[in-house]
């Protein structure tokens, strides 16, 4: 059987591939008409992306100070856009180096860091044939936080996206710290 020739750990990962290819055929017909790259959304996304880098090379240190982004947002577009158009920057990354300078840079090095930790403990899992579920499911969980991170700044604005960031960086802090003990399983 296929079961055979598969490792305990990595049948998991077999099943992510299959699931997105079920959920893209079934979303895709509403998806279809919004995946264009000269789509109004897209445009505007990266005209504030554009302002954002603009902002941060005139204050890469220090940054703008927290909740100042739609103040200099609307300084630097309100001779291109209209005022109902002006939002925040909608890269999390950008916003955050724009309003907290070099500390910004620090605190996302840190978020990166976590993710690394915990992917290398998903791999150690993997290769002591321990299935740890939670584990798996929460660094897909904070891969999908991290792109969803380039395309929108609501984890830094909207509390809800805020307290799903916090939930999700005190769980990696936990499952980074603690140890799993493997069973003595046969490599044969």
């Amino acid at each position: 059987t296929i079961k055979e020739g598969i490792p305990r750990g990595i049948m998991p990962f077999y099943f992510v591939p299959i699931i997105y290819l079920v959920l893209f055929s079934i979303f895709m017909p509403w998806y279809g008409s919004r995946v264009t790259i000269s789509d109004q959304s897209v445009n505007l996304r990266s005209v504030y992306n554009q302002k954002g880098v603009e902002i941060i090379k005139q204050n890469w240190l220090l940054g703008t100070g927290p909740g100042t982004n739609v103040l200099h947002m609307k300084q630097k577009l309100q001779n291109e856009l209209p005022s109902w158009d002006i939002q925040p920057i909608h890269n999390y990354i950008l916003l955050m180096i724009s309003e907290f300078g070099v500390i910004g840079i620090g605190i996302l090095v840190f978020l990166i860091y976590l993710a690394a930790s915990l992917t290398q403990k998903v791999y150690l899992d993997i290769k002591n044939r321990g299935v740890s579920s939670w584990r798996i499911t929460l660094l897909s969980i904070t891969l999908a936080i991290f792109i969803l991170m380039q395309f929108d700044h609501y984890f830094y604005t909207n509390w809800s996206g805020q307290t799903i960031l916090c939930m999700v960086i005190a769980w990696i802090y936990i499952e980074t710290n603690r140890e799993v003990e493997y069973e003595n399983v046969s490599r044969e």
